[in-house]
């Protein structure tokens, strides 16, 4: 039904929802990151139509005329949408966030056909490190979305997963200087 548009560099095409009637699906068109820009196909005809030019993570259809979708930065938005034509119909408003994002880059967010949404707020934490006697110490000054921490096989490194607004990368953090540095 669909090919990547491989002029303007698309390289993943993740379906998103499929519209009332079947007739027409919402997708995200990412050139490899986790983010990407909205689009609708019709499913007979495969045309294809721009909904939102901004980088996503992920849209909707919420029933009641609505499109939510969440952009790179988690920030959760709704937009009045005409899914018979595949069209935004008027101004987007702000419903909240951030919302967390699974590894795959894809907003951690569920959309009912009633209006209903629920989504995993981003929640930052600091990883820390314990010692024998349970003290704990931040190893970073700053929260974020931390996963996989491995120590390096002297102890003096950890790399450890960061996923910020742009991406997930694997970054190591140097203990004896404080320093980040991506890998």
């Amino acid at each position: 039904v669909l090919e990547r548009d491989s002029a303007s560099g698309e390289r993943i095409l993740s379906l998103q929802d499929v519209l009332p009637g079947s007739r027409r699906a919402i997708f995200v068109a990412s050139l490899g990151q986790a983010t990407g820009k909205v689009f609708t196909v019709d499913l007979r005809s495969g045309e294809r139509r721009l909904l939102l030019e901004q980088q996503t993570r992920g849209a909707w259809y919420a029933g009641r005329q609505t499109l939510i979708y969440v952009l790179a930065d988690g920030s959760l938005w709704a937009v009045p949408f005409d899914p018979d034509r595949g069209v935004v119909t008027g101004p987007t408003a702000a419903l909240g966030g951030p919302a967390s994002s699974m590894p795959t880059g894809t907003a951690r967010v569920s959309v009912s056909r009633t209006g209903t949404v629920v989504f995993v707020p981003r929640v930052g934490a600091t990883p820390v490190l314990v010692d024998r006697q349970g003290v704990a110490t931040p190893l970073i000054d700053r929260a974020g979305e931390y996963h996989n921490p491995r120590f390096s096989g002297d102890g003096t490194r950890v790399a450890m997963d960061i996923i910020e607004p742009t991406g997930r990368d694997v970054w190591v953090l140097d203990r004896g200087q404080g320093t980040l540095t991506r890998a």
